[in-house]
């Protein structure tokens, strides 16, 4: 929780400064969202994401209490499914979205010996298989809003499937320059995810004086993880309670 409080207070601050440089007027919800559970209309909106995964190892810490492995998985599975059917509800918080990701975070926690070191053929098969399923049932997914239009078994074959792939791409790059340079990012992810919507500005800014549209957005995104990079360093030698 530490993390996710010290994260709103520093985009607070930004929002102000950048409100009172601009003369624009101050808005009381961008203070008061996070707080009623809103993942949209704040400063720096992926923290959601902390308070939800703080939810998520509550629950898991709940269900080991159970020593059966197999049970956990099961009753695992339940919370899951009762989750995608509460998000048909206004439930504050994030609870459903919570409860929908226990299954593959217990699942994940289980298989972690078998998943980190999965052969390519098997998740490229599983890539395959999350792009035939969604090609089967498309459509926009919001998952912080518990929006997940296809179905929670498509859902699953999908988020499941595309994670191995990913997965196994990771594992076959990992040895290479490329894997160390984004192992790097990896390894610092919670500073970029609270801290990367107060630089999504630039590439926009970029736009004003670029006319090709996708050069524009790559030059911005290198500009932002260029600019991330500083801020990680700044953080972890003068700031490091933040990420505690």
């Amino acid at each position: 929780m530490q993390p996710y409080i010290c994260f709103y207070l520093m985009a607070c601050v930004y929002y102000t400064l950048v409100s009172f440089l601009k003369h624009t007027p101050m808005e009381c919800s961008h203070y008061l969202l996070p707080f009623l559970g809103a993942t949209e209309g704040y400063e720096n909106t992926p923290i959601w994401f902390l308070l939800s995964l703080t939810q998520i190892i509550c629950i898991c810490f709940a269900l080991y209490i159970i020593r059966n492995r197999y049970v956990v998985l099961l009753a695992a599975f339940c919370v899951s499914i009762t989750g995608y059917f509460l998000g048909r509800y206004d439930v504050p918080y994030y609870i459903d979205v919570s409860m929908l990701c226990v299954f593959p975070f217990v699942l994940g926690y289980e298989l972690r010996d078998i998943i980190l070191y999965i052969k390519p053929k098997v998740g490229f098969s599983a890539g395959l298989l999350s792009m035939g399923c969604y090609a089967m049932f498309p459509g926009l997914t919001n998952v912080s809003q518990n929006f997940e239009p296809m179905g929670y078994v498509p859902f699953l074959i999908i988020s499941v499937g595309a994670s191995l792939f990913v997965v196994s791409v990771s594992e076959m790059i990992s040895r290479t320059a490329l894997g160390t340079g984004l192992a790097f990012f990896g390894k610092n992810s919670l500073i970029i995810l609270c801290t990367h919507m107060m630089l999504m500005t630039l590439p926009a800014v970029m736009g004003r004086y670029i006319g090709d549209v996708w050069l524009a957005n790559i030059l911005g995104l290198m500009l932002v993880m260029a600019i991330e990079c500083l801020v990680i360093a700044v953080i972890k030698k003068y700031a490091k309670f933040l990420i505690v």
